[in-house]
Parts: structure tokens; C-alpha cells; sequence
């Protein structure tokens, strides 16, 4: 299923969920916006913010300024302007700088403490709770993320504008060969994570990618290569993994 309105998914689960519990023939979006379901307005998301916050699909001129190249220097590039890619915000330079495998450590935990499941509240300390409110803001907060042409030797990469600009977004909804989160400092990558929730990118993607940028010179020894997947895998490569066991191994 395509939205022709391009509205932002996590907007349109509520009312896919109501149209699965319906007795309705008719297709999801023709039910949605012309059939049985165009009058319903959820207390979740009302029809105006589903209808009011739709992605934006650039178009071939506008994806440009989002493509990268390797420069002769082995850093990232941006190839409009020859600028070196940088996506770090001042808050998160200084923590680099000041201990860079401490900064890697909570990364690393702050997404565990994001993708593990949520207990009831009831049952955390206020402590807990906390914590995890601390890792939901870190892993949000200038989040960049990054898709590649199904070839992989395009790499586009901007800034996440949740509900306005995804992964979707770049090649208009279109086929990519891989996504996630990535952040650069001065050129220098530092971490890769392959983590979108509407491309679901595999492992085998994820090292093909990085196969490609170590082919072209890309020192990636110290980046933070986070897997995300339940699997292990063999590569060159040195991959995190990041699972329930993170919340202990990097308290």
C-alpha cells in the first residue's frame, strides 16, 4: 500500500488498526479518506493532525543537496558544496571531546533503553523512569539520519524532521539499499546505525554498506557500528550489538 497524501505512518497505524477490526471490503485508503472510514476522527490522532502532517518527497534537484561523496582526504563531503559533512550539535561535541568511548558507552545504552520493551510504570522507580525519558530525548535530539541508492554508492544524509522529513523522503518513497541513523563529526563518521522504521533495513545491508564506505578509504576502526538485530554476524567489521544485555554490560 502507497499513501498518495504522504502522511506520516505512525499517524496512520491508529486507523489501519480500526480498518483491520472493520468488516469493511474495501481497501485501506480508499476505505480512509473516500469510503466507509473518511468521517472518522480518532482521539489518538484526529483527522486533522493525520491529515495536517504529511512527509515531504523531494524531488531530483532537491535530493542533490543531500548527497555525499568521499573526498580525497577519506572524509565525507557534501558534493553540492564540497563542504565536510558535520552533524553534531555543540552539547554533543563537547561530550565527544571530552571522552569519546564514554560518549559511545551511552549511546549505546540509550538506544538499548529505546528499543527494550516498557514496563508498566507502576513497577519502575522514579529513578528508572527517568532514565529512560533521558535516553528517549538523547536518541531524538539533532537525530541525522542517512538512506543509499539500491546500489549503495549514492549516500544522502540530512536532518530528522519527525512527521516532515524521513528516510522516506529522499528518493520520494522509492527503493533504497539502505537506512538508519548515522552522525559525522568534521567528516569522520562515528557512527552508523541501521535503524528505519519504514525501510526495516536487514544485517546483510547494513555490512554491504559498510563494505562500500571501507572500499572507498572510509576509516571506520573507531565509529560506533551498532546492530540492532537479535543475530550475530560474521564480518570484518567491529558491530555492537545492542539488546537487553547493553542495559547491564553498559551501566
Amino acid at each position: 500500500m502507497v499513501d498518495i497524501k504522504h502522511r506520516y505512518g505512525s499517524n496512520l497505524t491508529p486507523y489501519h488498526e480500526h480498518w483491520m477490526q472493520s468488516s469493511t471490503t474495501q481497501s485501506f485508503f480508499f476505505w480512509l479518506d473516500h469510503g466507509e472510514g473518511k468521517d472518522l476522527d480518532l482521539p489518538d490522532v484526529s483527522r486533522k493532525e493525520l491529515d495536517g502532517q504529511r512527509l515531504h518527497y523531494c524531488t531530483k534537484q532537491e535530493r542533490k543537496q543531500y548527497a555525499t561523496e568521499i573526498g580525497g582526504d577519506k572524509l565525507l563531503h557534501f558534493q553540492h558544496n564540497g563542504a565536510l559533512v558535520h552533524t553534531l550539535s555543540a552539547e554533543e561535541q563537547q561530550e565527544i571531546d571530552t571522552n569519546f568511548e564514554q560518549w559511545k558507552q551511552e549511546e549505546v545504552r540509550a538506544v538499548a533503553l529505546a528499543r527494550a520493551p516498557k514496563p508498566d510504570k507502576s513497577s519502575m522507580s522514579e529513578a528508572e523512569v527517568q532514565e529512560r525519558k533521558e535516553a528517549k530525548k538523547r536518541r531524538n535530539a539533532n537525530k541525522w539520519i542517512y538512506v543509499t541508492s539500491t546500489d549503495k554508492k549514492q549516500l544522502y544524509i540530512a536532518p530528522k524532521v519527525k512527521g516532515e522529513f524521513q528516510h522516506s523522503s529522499f528518493l520520494s518513497g522509492g527503493s533504497v539499499g539502505s537506512a538508519g541513523a548515522v552522525m559525522v563529526n568534521q567528516g569522520r563518521i562515528i557512527k552508523l546505525a541501521p535503524m528505519s522504521g519504514h525501510y526495516r533495513p536487514n544485517i546483510e545491508q547494513f555490512v554491504a554498506l559498510l563494505d562500500q564506505l571501507t572500499a572507498q578509504g572510509v576509516d571506520l576502526t573507531s565509529a560506533l557500528l551498532l546492530n540492532p538485530f537479535p543475530v550475530e554476524v560474521e564480518c570484518k567489521h567491529h558491530l555492537v550489538q545492542v539488546d537487553l544485555e547493553s542495559l547491564d554490560d553498559h551501566k
